[in-house]
């Protein structure tokens, strides 16, 4: 994610200040948007499963000097360790200190500029830095040295960097919204969060693999080298490996993996960026399928984030939600959220408590009706919240309390469609 939402921080949102406070998101929210190249992208991360179910399996790799250890099922036997081990150990996907990361092998990306837009440039002077902000650039650009990202470089073309505070540090970012403007556009998109959970159909064991650092592991064409050069305090740096913030880039990656999965793609494993899940009707084919994911990631030179894979597991948190043998749940975590919530105070807050309710709304039967009060309080002016809207929120946050397990649909059988309507709201189910 190019700017994480739990940024938080002080500073204005002038030209001159490189650090985004909670009130700009809205100007973040827009290049990230920019990025990847539609207006709306379910930003719910892939996670492993509940700590009390995990062990860590060691990969022991003999042209290595390091011995990975990945995250697997305390359910699995001794010899199915052993089985998933040495299947994992014979791909080489695993990042070495000669290789840090991987590099694509069959391509790189490009920058195409929109028809009339040759001649464009955009040179943008470093932005004013603070002694803590350019400590932070400074060991950013430490890293890019170590691991070849970036280089001192010459272009005729500079964008401006930001700083987004984190819980623990500063992440620079490049603001390419200008570039962005004048990139022709590349469509392919994402799956969908329902998409992704219909491909698990009929699967007892799931696998998340983690590209290692994903956009990075991909080359970048000397007309893009020179158009995303950004320029920091210590001067102006070039990119070798595909940036955060490109206009085209998500496509690219996302069109690239995809390619890389080939006829695996949507029969055992399915790509959101750079997390694959892997899934399996039993686990002697959930370690064949495994093992021909990562064949096919280090044919095409790419390696996996060890501690942000998780092996052979019954259940795991996919895209916001929990997937299992039985069918996908609620994400237990995300429940306690919504929980938590406060009575809103003013109309920004209920559309925010508004919100994450709708995720679930598929769990919580007449969802629709039960929210209406909630939904026309957000548009009523001024803003009132009454003994009415808390007691839909309350009934809502009740429901949450005991969901369903909501069964995948079987494609291969015919389905009935159960519809309803009435003044208030509609709605439909497969039987």
């Amino acid at each position: 994610m190019l700017f994480p939402e739990g940024g938080t921080g002080a500073g204005k949102s002038s030209k001159d200040s490189l650090t985004i406070s909670k009130a700009d998101l809205d100007t973040i929210h827009d290049i990230q948007n920019e990025s990847r190249g539609q207006a709306t992208v379910d930003l719910s991360g892939l996670s492993q499963t509940d700590d009390t179910i995990i062990e860590e399996l060691e990969i022991d790799i003999p042209s290595s000097e390091t011995k990975p250890a990945v995250a697997t099922s305390a359910a699995l036997t001794t010899e199915q360790r052993k089985r998933l081990s040495e299947e994992l150990a014979r791909h080489e996907v695993w990042p070495t200190k000669r290789r840090p990361i991987g590099l694509y092998k069959h391509g790189v990306f490009d920058i195409k500029l929109k028809i009339g837009q040759e001649n464009w440039t955009h040179s943008e002077p470093p932005r004013r830095t603070s002694p803590a902000q350019k400590e932070a650039i400074d060991k950013t650009l430490e890293e890019h040295d170590e691991m070849g990202l970036s280089e001192p470089g010459e272009s005729p073309y500079t964008s401006g960097i930001v700083l987004v505070p984190q819980k623990d540090k500063i992440r620079l970012c490049n603001d390419y919204r200008p570039l962005n403007s004048v990139t022709e556009d590349d469509q392919y998109f994402l799956p969908t969060t329902d998409e992704v959970h219909d491909c698990l159909h009929d699967s007892h064991f799931f696998t998340i693999v983690d590209c290692n650092k994903g956009y990075h592991q991909f080359g970048l064409s000397d007309r893009a080298r020179l158009l995303l050069a950004f320029a920091t305090y210590r001067g102006v740096r070039i990119w070798n490996r595909m940036p955060f913030g490109p206009k085209n880039a998500v496509a690219f990656f996302q069109r690239t993996i995809d390619k890389i999965l080939g006829k695996y793609r949507r029969k055992c494993a399915i790509a959101y960026l750079d997390d694959i899940i892997i899934f399996s009707p039993d686990f002697d084919s959930h370690v064949r399928d495994v093992g021909n994911v990562l064949m096919e990631l280090a044919d095409a030179g790419l390696t996996i984030a060890p501690k942000k894979c998780a092996f052979a597991f019954e259940s795991l948190q996919v895209l916001g939600y929990r997937a299992t043998e039985l069918g996908t749940m609620v994400d237990e975590e995300k429940v306690k959220a919504v929980k938590a919530l406060p009575s809103p105070k003013t109309a920004t807050e209920a559309r925010r408590l508004f919100a994450m309710a709708s995720w679930y709304r598929r769990f919580i039967p007449r969802f629709a009706i039960l929210a209406r009060p909630m939904n026309e309080a957000i548009n009523r002016q001024p803003f009132a919240w009454t003994e009415i809207e808390e007691d839909a929120m309350t009934k809502i946050k009740e429901a949450l309390t005991t969901p369903p397990v909501l069964r995948r649909a079987d494609f291969k059988r015919p389905f009935i469609l159960d519809v309803d309507a009435s003044a208030v709201g509609f709605g439909a189910a497969l039987i």
